[in-house]
């Protein structure tokens, strides 16, 4: 059993060293002698098969995006699970909202949001106005913001603080900045406009 237990945290290590060289074929692996694992927590939560699909690529993209972050290789079916289950309670949670929601609607005689064709164009179209917004920032502003609201787990002021090589203080102010910055070139990003990668006396933001 020691033995199995030893493979087992050897083949991880191995796995994990390959994942992070950015190893097509250990991605592949581990999509299909891990995939099983996520597809059974969902069963065991009681999702349904399109809710267990949902599971399987949350979890692989999280794991894909936050592998760095796993600290000891040899923990890492162990690691697959803790997410699994986790994301699997917060998509629980969700499906149960939306349906509470849905029903109430219905109720009420409303039709389902989620449904709109015209709702669902004009996040996309929000989408891709925010992504091309936030490429016009500098590169700080783009920094602060992508750390604060794109990043999974958000990091801590003290480690964007770091990052940017900036007092801890500075970190709320610079933030408050840099929104209102993204916002007038989110005013402006649908027509021709000035580039406000920089304050109006010229200056990088935050500095």
């Amino acid at each position: 059993m020691a033995n199995e237990m030893s493979d087992e945290k050897s083949n991880d290590k191995d796995l994990v060293r390959r994942l992070g060289s950015g190893d097509s074929h250990a991605w592949e692996a581990l999509l299909e002698e891990r995939g099983p694992l996520i597809l059974a927590v969902g069963r065991r939560l009681g999702l349904d098969p399109e809710e267990r699909r949902d599971l399987f690529q949350n979890v692989f993209l999280k794991v894909f995006r936050t592998l760095h972050q796993l600290e000891d290789p040899g923990r890492l079916t162990s690691w697959l699970y803790t997410i699994a289950y986790h994301e699997g309670l917060r998509q629980r949670a969700n499906t149960g909202r939306s349906r509470a929601r849905e029903a109430a609607l219905q109720h009420r005689g409303e039709p389902n949001p989620s449904l709109s064709e015209v709702e669902l164009k004009e996040r996309l179209a929000l989408a891709a106005d925010l992504r091309t917004a936030i490429d016009r920032l500098d590169t700080r502003c783009a920094k602060l913001l992508l750390a604060l609201y794109l990043e999974d787990p958000t990091p801590s002021y003290q480690q964007i603080a770091e990052t940017l090589g900036a007092p801890i203080g500075s970190v709320g102010p610079t933030r408050a900045r840099c929104l209102e910055k993204l916002k007038r070139l989110l005013d402006s990003v649908s027509g021709p406009g000035e580039d406000e990668s920089t304050d109006s006396d010229g200056e990088k933001a935050g500095k």
